[in-house]
């Protein structure tokens, strides 16, 4: 049987609805739950999370945060992000496979055998059992047991390398810091735990389909592979075990997997002109790559990869875009042909609103 075939405007039209930017979320959570994680910084993580909104308004994070619903915590490529408790767990158990604690580099420079990880841990969790710490509070707390009294130091917000780890494994997250100081926490009451790294692996990679597809294995071995080393060949065997879940399909001439409990709403999808201005380091890049030739010309891509908040056209990068003095300065790349004018001035409203600030349009092309 031949694939079933579809067209690029199709599957980015598709997945534009997919991430709420069509029609947005009643719920904070479930924006970052279908996403997978949503950068904290630079990144702006109010307005990635507030363009995928039905009544998007500043706070809506910190409020998340502060009921549970989500956790902030190192995951993607070391870096902080936003991710839904339920499903957090997901992620940081494929981090934690390459256990790198383990590794005799870590064992040398920390004197710290794999046999004493379980005792650090739960000296770690008693300690934020009472409340938030600074690292260095966490690591005098630490330092008490004579077991780890040469590890107090190693607890350091200017070097966060040792603190990552705990994070993985779900003894703490970071909590809220109004000081602009990093502050360690337990997580929520609701927090799961870890799911076993078969169970977690399968989630995560039907969830990236969810998001991102269609998509090619490649893709997700960037996600998951690059983004939080998995291992390449455990990526792969997840994709054959799924192969139930999954379906062929031929996008322009190119072979993509896409979700089988999709394929009829792709095949029904009309193609339609989408336009969002979104933060830098959104998920709609940074979950298919910055190198994805769909989303963006590759001369385009040191742009993105600096963090300039972007015009999303038909769901290619179309310009950039910065609020500065009163108005909305548009960047226009002359590779996405005439600008929309019309789209752009919804868009700036949209985001006056959300900024609650009235803000005038420019547009220049360059």
């Amino acid at each position: 049987m031949d694939a079933m075939k579809a067209t690029r405007s199709q599957a980015l039209t598709w997945r534009f609805g997919q991430h709420y930017l069509w029609n947005g979320a009643d719920a904070v959570e479930d924006v970052v739950r279908r996403v997978g994680a949503v950068a904290t910084w630079p990144a702006d993580p109010e307005l990635a999370v507030g363009r995928r909104m039905t009544a998007p308004h500043h706070g809506t994070v910190d409020r998340a945060l502060a009921d549970g619903t989500l956790i902030r915590t190192w995951s993607f490529r070391g870096a902080v992000h936003l991710m839904a408790t339920d499903t957090a767990g997901d992620y940081l158990a494929l981090r934690c496979a390459g256990r790198q604690w383990e590794r005799p580099s870590w064992r040398q420079y920390y004197h710290l055998e794999p046999a004493h990880w379980p005792g650090l841990r739960e000296t770690v969790r008693a300690a934020l059992a009472e409340g938030p710490l600074a690292p260095a509070q966490l690591g005098a707390r630490v330092a008490e047991d004579p077991r780890f009294r040469h590890l107090g130091s190693c607890f350091d917000a200017h070097d966060v390398t040792f603190l990552k780890p705990f994070a993985w494994q779900g003894d703490l997250v970071l909590g809220r810091n109004p000081g602009g100081q990093l502050v360690l926490q337990r997580p929520p009451s609701s927090w799961p735990g870890l799911p076993p790294l078969e169970e977690a692996g399968h989630a995560a990679v039907l969830a990236y389909f969810e998001a991102y597809g269609p998509a090619t294995a490649e893709q997700v071995h960037y996600w998951l592979g690059e983004g939080l080393s998995a291992g390449r060949r455990r990526i792969s065997r997840w994709l054959a075990e799924l192969s139930g879940d999954l379906v062929e399909i031929d996008v322009e001439g190119t072979s993509f997997l896409h979700l089988r409990r999709h394929v009829d709403a792709l095949a029904d999808t009309a193609t339609a002109r989408t336009l969002a201005f979104l933060p830098g380091h959104d998920p709609w890049l940074s979950g298919p790559g910055t190198a994805h030739p769909w989303l963006i010309e590759p001369g385009r891509r040191p742009v993105a990869s600096r963090g300039a908040n972007l015009v999303v056209v038909d769901g290619r990068v179309g310009g950039t875009w910065k609020s500065t003095e009163g108005r909305i300065l548009v960047i226009w790349f002359p590779e996405a042909g005439e600008p929309p004018r019309g789209g752009l001035e919804g868009e700036a409203a949209r985001l006056s609103r959300f900024l609650g600030e009235a803000l005038e349009l420019s547009v220049f092309r360059r």
